[in-house]
Formats: structure tokens, sequence, C-alpha cells
């Protein structure tokens, strides 16, 4: 039995604080590449957002999920600061091969102004001890080979039992910067007016996760059959208002002026 936390309620105040900071956790559920390539055993309540096929090179099963498909259906203004694929439990967990053999995590169509990390947590002590750029080469693409281990190539990341490989984002431009400057007003028609404007305030760039856009696909990629894995979405809320908020705004702002 798989259970889901409801999200509504966490959305519809993103949707009212519109910049607040806040966090949410969303659990894709559990994936089982199987043969023949490229069928999956999935459980969850993303069905409709995930697709598979298969890497002509490798040849290995790649699953697809649609991010942006999955950002409409959550609502609220979502930036994506971590992705994490986890020990689905069942595995084989023996020295020579512990669990899930994570071969790829990739963002189709993200940008590059930002940072993207990654790191391991678990039991599986050859990772513990590796740095972020090897990590990040482990899943960069479907390269691993027959006979490939965790402790003898640097192509796949194996989980371990409750193990779980997070790629993180940081750094992504969200809006800005702004530039002040200087204005001059007008003269009314019917009354007086002000000859001279204001300038206007200076905003810095504001950086965070990465936004979401049409087309984006998160890929993985397990390098075997048979080992069940998961994956789980990590948001913080966009440094820009949420459409509602934006809406809201507006209706203070006409209502401020009625009221003068």
């Amino acid at each position: 039995m798989h259970r889901y936390i409801s999200t509504s309620s966490v959305l519809a105040a993103f949707a009212f604080t519109g910049i607040a900071t806040a966090s949410l956790t969303v659990d894709l559920g559990t994936i089982r590449q199987i043969a023949p390539r490229p069928t999956l055993e999935y459980a969850g309540a993303y069905s409709n957002f995930i697709s598979s096929r298969v890497d002509t090179v490798s040849p290995r099963t790649i699953v697809g999920f649609d991010l942006f498909g999955i950002m409409q259906q959550l609502g609220g203004s979502l930036a994506l600061v971590g992705v994490r694929v986890r020990d689905g439990g069942g595995n084989s967990y023996g020295t020579w091969s512990p669990g899930a053999d994570i071969d790829l995590i990739h963002i189709v169509g993200a940008p590059l102004d930002g940072t993207t990390a990654m790191s391991y947590a678990g039991v599986v002590a050859q990772h513990l001890g590796e740095t972020d750029p090897v990590l990040c080469a482990r899943v960069s693409a479907c390269d691993s080979v027959s006979g490939d281990q965790h402790y003898n190539a640097q192509h796949f990341v194996s989980l371990g039992a409750g193990g779980a490989a997070t790629m993180s984002f940081s750094g992504f431009l969200h809006s800005g910067p702004v530039s002040g400057g200087g204005g001059s007003g007008s003269e009314g028609g019917f009354g007086p007016g002000s000859s001279t404007g204001g300038g206007g305030e200076s905003q810095p760039a504001v950086y965070g996760g990465l936004l979401i856009t049409q087309g984006m696909m998160l890929e993985v990629s397990e390098a075997g059959l048979g080992e069940k894995y998961g994956v789980e979405l990590l948001f913080e809320t966009a440094s820009v208002p949420a459409p509602g908020a934006i809406a809201l705004l507006a209706l203070a702002g006409f209502v401020a002026r009625r009221r003068r």
C-alpha cells in the first residue's frame, strides 16, 4: 500500500503568500525496470507523467518524468531544488551488488546558468567518501557495461539498503537585476500635476532552485533489471509571486486606490 501526503492545503498557502519561503517533497512512487525493455512496473500516483524508452547506445531503459506536467498538476510557484533517487526496498544487497545501480539522473532542457551538485546518503562505503564531481560523473550517462561494479568503475551509484542519491539545484536566476533610474512626471490636465517623478528602486538579482518550463524532463535509469527504486522531487517556493498572489496584489492595489 502506498500512502501520499495531500498537498492541496500547502499549495493553497503558496498561492496566497506568493514569495514566502517553504518546502515540499513530492513522492513520485517506485519503479522496477523489467524485460523486455523498456517495460516498467510502477507504483504511484503519477503514471500519466511517466514514459520509458530504450537508449540505443547502451542499450538501457530510460525512464522519463514530465516535470512540467507534474508542476501543472501541483500548481503554485515552485522551483526544483532537488531530485532524490532512493532505494525502493526488497532488492539484493550483497557485497558485489548492493541494491539498485543508478546509471543516469539528468534534467533535459535545463538552463546552464545555475549550480548542480550530487550527494549520497546510505551504507555503501565507496560512495560515502566520493566527491561531488565523482558522483556527478557516475550518473551523467548510461555508460555501464557488463562486469562493472560500484568499486571498480565510476559508471553508476549503488544505493544500498535504504540509501539515496540526491541531485541538488541552486543559483538559477529567478528575477532581476532591476536598476532604479530617475523619471519625470507630467502636469495634470484638470488639476495640479507633478513636474518631477521619483526614481525607481533598484532590485538585486534573485537566485534559487530550477524553474520548470515546458518541455523539461527528468530522466533516470538503473543499470540492470529487476531492482526497485523510488523518485522524489524537492521544491521550494519560487522567488516570484504565484499567479494567484499576483491577482490578489493587483486587487489590493485597486481597492487602495478606490479608498483614496
